[in-house]
């Protein structure tokens, strides 16, 4: 009898454990905001546990990311904002979050910004080239 105890105070250990290790988002949006005439991809993921890691596709110069704590819910936000120029044509752009899974490695989930009809902005896209010599 006191065998089963321990397994079963065992077994309520390891599902804590496991349910703590796994990254959940819950919620993954995306929108446009605009300052000083400037148009700015906002890129949201509401999560609990670990925090996923945001990316834009096509990439993008991120201006900056940063993290919210909601603790009436138990869960996090982290944010991604991106300036769009208005130098470069392109009609959408996909927000992917990544976060690590215990059964895959890793899962992406991704939601798409469409841009409005008649507006097209520049991407800023940091590229890495070797300097002329």
């Amino acid at each position: 009898m006191m065998g089963n105890g321990g397994t079963l105070v065992l077994v309520i250990l390891t599902s804590i454990f496991m349910a703590r290790s796994h990254t959940k988002v819950v919620h993954l949006s995306t929108h446009l905001e605009s300052d000083n005439g400037k148009k700015i991809a906002v890129c949201k993921a509401r999560h609990t546990m670990i925090e996923p890691t945001l990316h834009w596709e096509p990439p993008l110069s991120v201006l900056y990311s940063y993290f919210t704590v909601d603790y009436n819910n138990a869960s996090s936000t982290i944010e991604n904002r991106v300036y769009l120029d208005d130098h470069f044509n392109i009609i959408e752009l996909v927000c992917v979050a990544t976060y690590p899974s215990p059964m895959s490695g890793s899962v992406r989930l991704k939601k798409t910004l469409q841009l409005p009809s008649g507006e097209r902005f520049c991407l800023r896209i940091k590229e890495d080239t070797p300097e002329k010599r």
